[in-house]
């Protein structure tokens, strides 16, 4: 069966010209495009982090509401920051806590060397849910997502879930390369901690009743570069592990991730 579509958008020239949607709905699912701390006019709005965030979920908010949505029904949020991200972490946590169901929600945070705006500061992508269907035209409480938290993770600590089902897919928060009482392995071993951060996504999966051989895509997002001996040693951890599927996969290297000497950080989307 042939999926509904819908898209919406802020009626920026950037749309037209760039062709793209500022959300898309497929299904019941809504993909939101990563927004920027841009006003009605497209210009950044200046200020500090806690403005910018702001700005970028009222953004968020907008998109939605064309889909008669509220911030409610986010599942998922990915948050890029162009600023040292210890110095910004709290209150990154405190805004989200404040605009969203941050416990209901896969959470994944990271610093990266630039954005699209000059001082852009944060952008932030999101997933939401919709009950939206052929015949089906508002938000029941059936659409509600299952949401899991996994004791001592990175997502917990700050308030949100480690995995989020909706649709029959499972949505695992960025998992830092740890052991069970959130202390991190392998320091200085990127290769070690890749192994180690895949046990995590691997761990909170089981927890669901599913497991790491189940998983769909993987963003797997590192601080420091690979020599050749290490990428040999993360495909060796990768091919052990995924015995189903055969995922898809994206490894960017990133500014920094959310953990003093953490070294990769992985997010993933699962099949039950």
């Amino acid at each position: 069966m042939k999926l509904e579509r819908e898209t919406a958008g802020h009626g920026l020239p950037i749309e037209a010209l760039f062709g793209y949607s500022g959300a898309l709905r497929i299904g019941k699912t809504i993909h939101i495009a990563g927004q920027l701390a841009r006003d009605a006019t497209g210009q950044q709005v200046p200020g500090d982090i806690g403005t910018k965030m702001t700005v970028a979920y009222d953004n968020i908010e907008r998109l939605l509401d064309q889909f008669k949505l509220s911030l409610d029904s986010v599942i998922q949020v990915q948050i890029h920051v162009d600023t040292a991200l210890p110095e910004i972490i709290e209150e990154i946590q405190s805004i989200s806590r404040q605009r969203l169901r941050l416990d209901k929600v896969s959470f994944t945070v990271f610093e990266v060397a630039g954005l699209n705006d000059a001082g852009a500061m944060v952008e932030i992508s999101a997933v939401a849910r919709s009950s939206i269907g052929q015949e089906d035209h508002h938000v029941s409480s059936q659409t509600e997502p299952k949401w899991y938290c996994i004791e001592n993770s990175f997502a917990s600590r700050h308030g949100a879930a480690d995995v989020v089902e909706h649709c029959d897919l499972l949505y695992v928060s960025g998992q830092l390369p740890v052991d069970k009482d959130g202390q991190l392995l392998f320091a200085g071993d990127i290769a070690g901690q890749f192994g180690a951060a895949l046990d995590r996504v691997d761990f909170a999966l089981q927890a669901v009743g599913s497991s790491i051989s189940h998983v769909l895509a993987l963003d797997i997002f590192t601080s420091a570069p690979l020599n050749s001996e290490c990428f040999d040693q993360f495909c060796a951890a990768h091919r052990e592990r995924m015995t189903q599927y055969r995922p898809t996969g994206t490894m960017v290297r990133v500014a920094g991730l959310p953990m003093d000497g953490a070294l990769v950080y992985i997010s993933a989307i699962a099949a039950r």
